[in-house]
């Protein structure tokens, strides 16, 4: 337990580390997000009121989210009609999509933004290394490292926003379900959790491969450039067949 809590930890500080400066673009990518989420479930709750208007034989919806909605427009002084409804709908959902568009544009330029700093700074911090540090290195691995290991770590953001869109459909659906019938959220709740155990160690798995992945490639780009760099040794000693074999073990992980 003490293990998984330093893990975390340490994860945190790293994130802390990484996009600590951004923390009110990341503060409004929340708000955004969420509100995104938010609008959509309420958008799409909204049509079990309108039910009670197209059907005139059903009777006024009770459930939460219509009651909400019955009172909202009660007051704002406004009437209660399928017309006045059906545009409190599209509104909600305009209203997401420019949640939604502002959040992912700043995600986008948060994103850029610390890729752009994140490789100026390591490579800057490179070429002042001493030699002894530079000498361990291999060939390759600082391309890895400013290409695609900077690129996966900025699409944490992304996935934050997505993470977080997702947590409000979550409330805004958990509660509706709850007013229908608290048996069956309780029962769902349960359902996901126990599928959400089941397949942690999958996660773990694809943690694991992930890690295992980006090791391979940098493998690989110390193999493909320190064999580019030295190609003409490679050629005068007719060696082709060696490098070839060693890039096929490396094609086929």
């Amino acid at each position: 337990m003490s293990t998984k809590f330093s893990e975390n930890l340490t994860r945190l500080n790293l994130f802390r580390r990484a996009f600590g400066e951004y923390k009110s673009e990341i503060i409004l990518l929340t708000f955004l997000s969420f509100l995104s989420g938010f609008l959509e479930s309420v958008g799409i709750s909204a049509i079990i009121p309108l039910f009670s208007f197209v059907s005139k034989d059903q009777a006024p919806s009770s459930d939460f989210i219509s009651r909400a909605i019955e009172k909202f427009f009660f007051y704002a002084h406004l009437e209660y009609t399928l017309t006045s409804l059906l545009i409190f709908i599209i509104l909600l959902f305009l209203v997401k999509a420019a949640a939604l568009f502002l959040a992912t544009y700043l995600a986008t330029r948060t994103t850029v933004a610390f890729e752009t700093k994140t490789r100026n700074e390591l490579f800057s911090e490179t070429l002042k290394a001493d030699w002894p540090y530079l000498s361990e290195q291999k060939v390759g691995y600082l391309d890895q490292v400013l290409t695609n290991d900077i690129d996966q770590s900025s699409k944490l953001l992304t996935y934050i926003s997505s993470s977080i869109i997702v947590l409000a459909n979550l409330i805004a659906y958990g509660l509706l379900v709850v007013n229908i019938s608290w048996v069956v959220a309780l029962l769902t709740l349960i359902l996901g959790g126990a599928v959400l155990l089941a397949l942690k160690p999958l996660f773990n798995k694809n943690t694991e491969i992930s890690e295992e992945k980006s090791r391979i490639y940098k493998e690989l780009a110390h193999h493909a450039n320190e064999n580019v760099l030295g190609m003409k040794f490679v050629k005068s000693a007719f060696v082709e067949e060696r490098v070839l074999e060693k890039s096929r073990e490396y094609f086929e992980k």
